[in-house]
């Protein structure tokens, strides 16, 4: 629900002052829809290989209306969209699970660990397996 209000929140920067202006309110309000449509694709789907046609598809767009709409509306790719998604899910994973680093990237819709490692250390400055001893659960204890 919060990454939901997150996107109203850009949404509504985005589109500051355009929704009075007549004709483009209907296009406005169409491309809006268009991004909750894929957004809500990209929330359900986030654990499978997804494409920006899968995502484009999802709301009746081409791929290049798909980008633009992202763009103009969230201020980002839907591919950068969907794997700033995917990381919060797995730190999410990381910090209230035991399951391992290769696991929780598989579940969260990473092929390779590698990838998930690669992404994770450029958004926070550490590696998964760093970050979840300082922010996660302690390891179980073995017998």
């Amino acid at each position: 629900m919060q990454l939901w209000g997150a996107f109203l929140e850009k949404v509504a920067d985005a589109n500051e002052g355009e929704l009075d202006r007549g004709a483009t309110r209907d296009a406005s309000d169409a491309e809006i829809e268009a991004a909750r449509t894929m957004v809500s694709f990209i929330y359900a789907h986030y654990p499978e290989k997804l494409t920006v046609s899968r995502i484009a598809a999802a709301a009746g767009v081409c791929r290049s209306s798909c980008c633009r709409i992202f763009a103009e509306q969230l201020r980002t790719s839907p591919i950068a969209f969907l794997n700033e998604y995917r990381m919060k899910r797995a730190m999410g994973m990381l910090r209230h699970s035991q399951a391992s680093i290769a696991d929780i990237a598989f579940e969260c819709g990473f092929a390779h660990q590698s990838y998930f490692t690669k992404l994770f250390r450029a958004a926070h400055g550490t590696t998964p397996r760093l970050w979840r001893r300082k922010n996660g659960v302690a390891p179980a204890s073995k017998p």
